[in-house]
């Protein structure tokens, strides 16, 4: 009997090593692709309510009141949907000029709507009641983004004529131009290696800017003064970009294999949400791979609090990210939805 227990006990023993393998394999894997830094993981999704829109050409254009707003890249339509998911009204935008051909990029902030199409210079402004929209008239330089300060003042992001670099300017009605093209830190080229997102606080008036490439922010005054920079919780300090010219156009292009830290951002009250793509120690690569996670940052103090894990919709990845009140809003695919998240202790 007691030959018989040992044998059975060294048959045990014998069968958990292959089990150990797979495990110190799979640790050792997850150590070679992440990174030298931990998180500190909140898994708060109380409910996700998806709403089907039928198609994946939409973009969350910004909301008003319990309004989400989306605009399409292949209509010049907007689409009206309550908070709650439930209902959505379509609108045609009405307005005329020498650019009404071209298919305008929308922005919705309160009863304010603009309309931008950066390689035409062309920007026009309107009110979200009637859907009507005028020229603005003031000077714009050739823009890939604008943010409006207001229905008289903007912040444009476009390529500098003189260092052929990424820069800042700001057009207005009733002030100066003013501009900023030194404001990103060149590490490679200027164009790549300082591209990033950015994100406009109607709160504290203030300009975010998060780099693509690499693990900074910076938090910029609405006259394109930088207040200052922090760093995001991730140790890739230097853009990992490789940029080849074009013979025949002198045209940069960026190769394959950059490094992308962080990918979109979002404001809430006084925080700010970055979407990273590093994975940190510890953390389980295929839930990092089947969710977005969203890193947050307090604003005011400069300092990483939490990480938010918030499960991808219908297997799509999450092309965008907006906060409406206390729920967060993504779009995947053809699916605009909300989740309600039970928030850290802030």
């Amino acid at each position: 009997m007691k030959k018989y227990s040992r044998t059975l006990l060294s048959v045990f023993v014998l069968s958990l090593f292959p089990i150990g393998i797979i495990l110190a394999v799979y640790f050792y894997n997850l150590s070679k692709i992440s990174y030298n830094f931990q998180r500190n993981i909140d898994y708060n999704v109380l409910e996700i309510k998806a709403f089907d829109l039928g198609f994946n050409s939409y973009y969350i254009a910004g909301h008003k009141g319990n309004k989400v707003y989306l605009g399409n890249y292949t209509i010049q339509n907007i689409l009206e949907i309550d908070t709650s998911l439930t209902d959505a009204i379509s609108h045609q935008i009405d307005y005329a000029g020498s650019a009404k051909g071209l298919l305008h990029r929308v922005q919705v902030d309160s009863n304010h709507f603009y309309l931008s199409y950066g390689p035409d210079k062309s920007l026009y402004h309107g009110l979200t009641g009637t859907w009507k929209a005028k020229a603005v008239s003031i000077k714009h330089p050739y823009f890939y983004n604008v943010t409006a300060l207001n229905e008289s003042a903007f912040i444009y992001e476009y390529v500098s004529s003189r260092t052929q670099e990424n820069s800042l300017r700001k057009m207005s009605k009733f002030q100066s131009e003013i501009e900023n093209d030194t404001i990103f830190e060149k590490q490679v080229d200027g164009l790549f290696c300082t591209a990033g997102t950015s994100v406009f606080s109607r709160k504290n008036r203030l300009f975010v800017y998060v780099y693509f490439y690499r693990n900074e922010v910076l938090v910029i005054d609405s006259n394109l003064k930088l207040v200052k920079k922090f760093s995001t919780i991730d140790p890739i300090s230097r853009a990992n970009v490789n940029v080849s010219t074009i013979e025949s156009t002198g045209a940069k292009v960026l190769a394959s294999g950059a490094t992308i830290v962080n990918v979109r951002c979002a404001i809430w009250k006084d925080y700010l949400l970055v979407q990273s793509k590093i994975i940190g120690k510890h953390e389980d690569e295929l839930r990092f791979k089947n969710s977005t996670v969203i890193d947050i940052y307090d604003l005011n103090n400069s300092s990483y609090l939490s990480t938010l894990y918030i499960p991808n919709q219908q297997e799509e990845p999450i092309t965008q990210l907006s906060v409406i009140g206390d729920h967060i809003y993504t779009l995947s695919g053809r699916y605009l939805s909300r989740y309600t998240i039970k928030w850290p202790d802030l």
